[in-house]
């Protein structure tokens, strides 16, 4: 006897019951003659339809298909990329960045305008941040933020060695070729070559905040007190000349110099913002041995808009980033434009350039979230989302 499963109604019955059951027995004969009938009707209906087609002169119709369900295509999200710093030289746009696919590490991305190249950087793992990107002809050098040390490329950034990068002896002016810049010892260089810094022996003044080349002009600016004073060279460093531009009562977290064109400089003074950020009070221009103020907010906290950097600008004027708008064209009249951004995917947050980098008529810019970077040529009216690779 064989029981039956529960749930069916075939309790009791032996397997040869079960065979012959009508659950699973095989229609009869007499049943299939029976409906013999059927099946005929049935054709003689189908070949009706297709000879009143026919003799409609219309074709017969195609069975209805399901309508078509588009595919969505899959999203590809390329590495996350963290961009450290940006140079523009020698025709290309470089981009020192941070990546971590299976582990961190260091590329050096290049783009030549019509494609990319990258570098892997050997990095110690005690260094967790580098420093300035410096580009000086073939040569480019990776400033380690963390400890003393610069990563150098001899080869246009194919290859990089690391380098001790320790003080030198002092040098009486700036070699041809190199940019003065701030480090240990003030105001200095950077020898790619022997991968040494090296400070000028005459220092332009103590607490130097910040220094630009114009042309064979160097200028640097330090707060005396409350004088802003700015300290210029036309001799690569070898002697000073100061000049106090403005006493200001109020804190100046950041003062910065800025390269124009045409032999200009200009000088942006900043104060704390409510928000405890630097904002731009001050905009003052150097023509020749004076100094002339563009800009003043020094009365207005509302308008005064957040400070990041800034690069020189033609028609003369400078372009801010604000950190929260497209940039900022202070011109010598005093009116500003602000650049269109440009827009990004569904939910990402807007890319407002904060870290800007001038190299001819191109400026590269580092967004705020520093996963992005944009580029601008003069004379456009928008920026450009240049496209990492991946």
């Amino acid at each position: 006897m064989v029981r039956a499963a529960p749930g069916c109604d075939h309790g009791g019955v032996t397997g040869r019951d079960l065979l012959e059951s009508g659950s699973a027995r095989s229609p009869s004969r007499a049943a299939l003659r029976g409906r013999g009938w059927i099946l005929a009707v049935v054709l003689l209906v189908g070949l009706a339809v297709v000879l009143a087609a026919r003799s409609s002169g219309q074709p017969a119709a195609a069975p209805a298909r399901p309508p078509a369900i588009p595919l969505q295509a899959p999203v590809v999200r390329p590495p996350s990329y963290f961009v450290y710093d940006a140079a523009v030289a020698n025709g290309r746009v470089y981009a020192l960045a941070g990546f971590c696919v299976g582990r961190c590490g260091y590329r050096l991305l290049a783009w030549d305008g019509t494609r990319w190249s990258s570098t892997r950087m050997a990095v110690p793992a005690s260094s967790v941040s580098p420093g300035r990107l410096l580009v000086s002809g073939r040569y480019l050098t990776v400033l380690d933020g963390t400890r003393p040390g610069a990563y150098v490329s001899r080869d246009g950034g194919r290859t990089f060695t690391a380098s001790p990068g320790r003080t030198g002896a002092p040098v009486a002016a700036v070699p041809a070729g190199l940019v003065a810049d701030l480090g240990d010892g003030g105001v200095g260089v950077f020898d790619p070559v022997a991968g040494e810094r090296h400070p000028l022996r005459t220092q332009p003044m103590p607490e130097v905040r910040s220094v630009v080349t114009v042309g064979r002009t160097l200028y640097a600016v330090a707060r005396q007190g409350t004088g802003l004073v700015v300290a210029s060279s036309t001799d690569a460093g070898r002697s000073w000349r100061r000049t106090t531009v403005v006493t200001v009562p109020y804190r100046t977290p950041e003062l910065a110099l800025v390269a124009g064109t045409g032999g200009s400089a200009y000088l942006v003074v900043t104060r704390t913002l409510p928000a405890g950020e630097p904002g731009v009070v001050q905009v003052w221009r150097n023509a020749g041995r004076s100094w002339t103020r563009l800009v003043d907010y020094s009365r207005s906290i509302s308008s005064t808009p957040k400070f990041t950097t800034a690069v020189g600008e033609p028609n003369g004027g400078i372009l801010l980033a604000d950190g929260s708008a497209g940039g900022q064209v202070v011109y010598d009249t005093g009116r500003s434009v602000n650049f269109q951004l440009p827009g990004g995917a569904a939910g990402d947050p807007p890319l407002v350039p904060a870290v800007l980098r001038r190299g001819g008529s191109t400026v590269a810019a580092i967004t705020a979230d520093g996963g992005h970077l944009l580029i601008r040529h003069d004379h456009q009216a928008s920026w450009t989302i240049l496209q990492l690779p991946a």
